[in-house]
């Protein structure tokens, strides 16, 4: 069969042409616009689900409970919010807190193991400070590194801390547009 594009324009409306291979030209132009949308959707499908899986589209899905305690779920993990009277998970805010943690704690151990620096006893500690009005919201958030490593590696924590800071840390950047992050680093 051949190509639409190599058919004359003519030939679809020539009227000469017999109705037999009228229909049988029409039907083939019709299954190739068909199959051109179907793969058209199934590429818009996969461009889709590769977003999803390579990070460039987040979803999360949350759901009210009861009361104040709501359920979400991300990225197929499930966990439970709530306000200070039902305590039965953290409340929101604090989320960001843990997640700033998390996401730059990624990044320091990603580094270090690049640098092939030997550590343990990694963990952070991150308090924020709310404001009085509402919306409450942090003034300043304080991210601290515990980290038990040899004298000698302790500039390379600093260097992977500090590109954690400056250049990894999606999470980092996106709550310094709000307010200022300090960073401190303490070696046990």
């Amino acid at each position: 069969m051949e190509p639409l594009q190599a058919l004359p324009i003519g030939t679809l409306l020539d009227v000469r042409m017999a109705p037999v291979q009228l229909l049988q030209t029409l039907g083939e132009a019709v299954l190739m616009v068909l199959s051109w949308a179907f793969w058209l959707v199934m590429d818009l499908k996969r461009k889709r689900k590769k977003r999803l899986n390579m990070g460039t589209l987040h979803k999360a899905e949350t759901f009210h409970n009861k009361g104040m305690k709501f359920t979400s779920l991300v990225n197929n993990h499930e966990f439970v919010m709530d306000d200070v009277d039902g305590d039965s998970g953290p409340r929101p805010k604090p989320l960001l807190l843990s997640a700033l943690a998390a996401c730059s704690g990624m990044d320091v151990v990603s580094i270090l193991e690049k640098m092939r620096v030997n550590f343990s006893d990694f963990s952070m500690e991150t308090e924020g400070d709310l404001t009085d009005e509402h919306p409450k919201v942090y003034s300043e958030i304080r991210l601290t590194y515990r980290i038990r490593v040899a004298e000698e590696d302790q500039e390379k924590v600093k260097k992977a801390v500090e590109l954690s800071e400056e250049k990894y840390c999606g999470v980092g950047a996106m709550l310094k547009m709000v307010c200022p992050i300090v960073y401190s680093i303490k070696f046990i």
